[in-house]
C-alpha cells in the first residue's frame, strides 16, 4: 500500500473511531448528567488531585475559557471546589468534592461495563491484535510530530 494511501485510511479510521468512542461514552454517562468534558476534567482531577486551571487546561487539552466554563458547571452542581490561592490571586485551584468522587465511581464502572461487553465480543487473539495495533499507532505518531525548538 502507498504511503499516502496509508495515511488516508488511518485517518479514517481514527475519525471512525473517535465518533464510535464519543458516541458510546456519551450513553454511559448520560443517566449521570454529565458530559464528556466534564468527565474528562473530573477523570483529570481524580487522577492528578487539586490542580490549577492552568494546569488543567494542559492535562485536559481543552482551551482555558472551556475549562473556567466547565468547572464553573461543575462547582454549580456541587462536583468540583474552586478556591483562589492566598498568596496570588491570579492562581485558582480546582478540586472535587465527595459527591463526584461518588458519582465518578458510578460513571467509572458504566462505562467499564461496557468496554467489557465490547471486548468480549472478541477473542483473546484479537483483543491482543487491537492492543498491539494501537500500540503501534501510538508510536507511529509519538515520533512523528518534532518537538519545536
Amino acid at each position: 500500500m502507498e504511503i499516502q494511501a496509508f495515511s488516508r485510511e488511518v485517518r479514517r479510521y481514527l475519525r471512525q473511531i473517535n465518533l464510535k468512542h464519543v458516541q458510546q461514552m456519551n450513553r454511559c454517562i448520560r443517566p449521570f448528567g454529565l458530559t464528556p468534558s466534564q468527565l474528562m476534567i473530573l477523570f483529570n482531577l481524580d487522577m492528578h488531585g487539586e490542580m490549577t486551571v492552568s494546569e488543567l487546561v494542559e492535562h485536559a487539552q481543552m482551551p482555558k475559557s472551556n475549562i473556567s466554563a466547565v468547572c464553573g458547571r461543575l462547582e454549580e452542581n456541587g462536583l468540583a471546589e474552586r478556591r483562589r490561592d492566598s498568596a496570588d490571586q491570579r492562581l485558582v485551584y480546582v478540586s472535587l468534592t465527595e459527591k463526584a468522587r461518588k458519582l465518578l465511581k458510578k460513571a467509572k464502572r458504566s462505562l467499564d461495563k461496557d468496554q467489557e461487553m465490547l471486548a468480549q465480543k472478541l477473542d483473546d487473539c484479537q483483543r491482543e491484535q487491537i492492543l498491539q495495533g494501537l500500540s503501534l499507532l501510538c508510536g507511529m505518531y509519538d515520533s512523528s510530530c518534532p518537538t519545536p525548538r
